[in-house]
């Protein structure tokens, strides 16, 4: 009797844990304190991770994390095969008495970097403000793999933590295929520089062509520049 007794007990003991384990599970929270929050898909993927700056990962693709570290607090977005695809990041720092306060949003291309990112940030040295630039940016990238970023991402790795040949060997890579690949340029350039709001439209090979820009005087200026630069008419007021 106490053998059919252990084995039943056992048997609804295994049928409870498997139902828990099966079972969904929620908590409601009124308040939580943590460093790093790492949100994942049915798979086990990263799907979203919200972290101070001291837990921030370094950029994942491919399953593998490539550092260094960003150092910045923020959100960091990952898409299906668990490869980051933007974030949103922001903080201050004070380097040699200049005191950089930011922020910034960007969405990457696929196996590449940022097509399209929100900027703002200012910097202050002995209690007055230095400069004051925000914008948005649209960057044109060509097509790339996510192998190709990957081979970027390593070479990026290895240019700074590398021992000299392998600084050395990274360093080559990158002048032969670009910093983010060969084919890349900004395109439209939205945004506010010391007070000035500009507009800035490049062709594709990142060349400003048109410039428009508005004063604090409230004087509007547009600027077309040929291939090399120079400005070849103005339309100006003003004020």
């Amino acid at each position: 009797m106490l053998t059919l007794y252990a084995t039943v007990s056992t048997l609804l003991l295994i049928a409870v844990v498997a139902l828990a384990a099966t079972s969904e599970r929620r908590a409601s929270f009124d308040e939580i304190d943590v460093e790093r929050i790492n949100v994942r898909k049915p798979d086990g993927s990263l799907s979203l991770v919200v972290s101070n700056e001291a837990r921030m990962p370094g950029v994942i693709s491919g399953g593998r994390e490539y550092g260094p570290k960003k150092g910045r607090s923020g959100l960091i977005f990952y898409d299906g095969s668990g490869d980051e695809m933007g974030g949103l990041t922001y903080g201050s720092r004070v380097e040699d008495g200049v005191l950089t306060h930011s922020g910034h949003l960007a969405f990457d291309a696929r196996g590449n970097d940022q097509a399209v990112n929100l900027s703002y940030a200012e910097t202050w040295e002995g209690g007055e403000q230095t400069s004051r630039v925000g914008g948005l940016r649209f960057i044109d990238r060509a097509p790339s793999t996510p192998e190709d970023g990957q081979t970027r991402l390593a070479m990026g790795e290895m240019a700074k933590t590398g021992d000299a040949a392998e600084r050395e060997r990274a360093a080559e890579w990158f002048r032969e295929n670009g910093r983010y690949g060969r084919d890349w340029s900004n395109r439209i350039v939205i945004g506010s520089v010391d007070g000035t709001a500009y507009l800035g439209l490049n062709d594709g090979q990142a060349r400003e062509r048109i410039r428009a820009t508005v004063g604090e005087s409230g004087a509007p200026r547009v600027e077309v520049l040929d291939a090399e630069g120079a400005v070849v008419h103005v339309v100006a007021l003003e004020e």
